[in-house]
C-alpha cells in the first residue's frame, strides 16, 4: 500500500500515472525524468532550445499547462 512508501517513490508513482493520462491524451513523448530526488514529467527531447521553445508554445496552448517550462538537461 502507499502508506509503506516513501515520499519519492510516492512522488515516481503519481508522475508515473500522469504520464500515461498524458500518452492517453495524445502526447507520445510525456515521459518521467529522475535526478535524485527530483522527479519531472517531461513531453519529449529536443536537439536545440530552438526546438523547445517552439515546442513549448505549441504545449502552452492547452490550458492545464500554462506554466509549462523547458528543462535544460546535462
Amino acid at each position: 500500500s502507499d502508506i509503506n512508501k516513501g515520499p519519492l517513490e510516492r512522488a515516481k508513482q503519481s508522475a508515473e500515472k500522469y504520464v500515461q493520462k498524458l500518452k492517453d491524451e495524445g502526447f507520445k513523448h510525456a515521459d518521467l525524468y529522475v535526478n535524485g530526488r527530483m522527479v519531472r514529467v517531461i513531453n519529449g527531447h529536443y536537439a536545440t532550445e530552438t526546438e523547445a521553445q517552439h515546442a513549448l508554445q505549441q504545449f502552452k496552448k492547452h490550458k492545464a499547462f500554462a506554466d509549462a517550462w523547458v528543462l535544460k538537461l546535462k
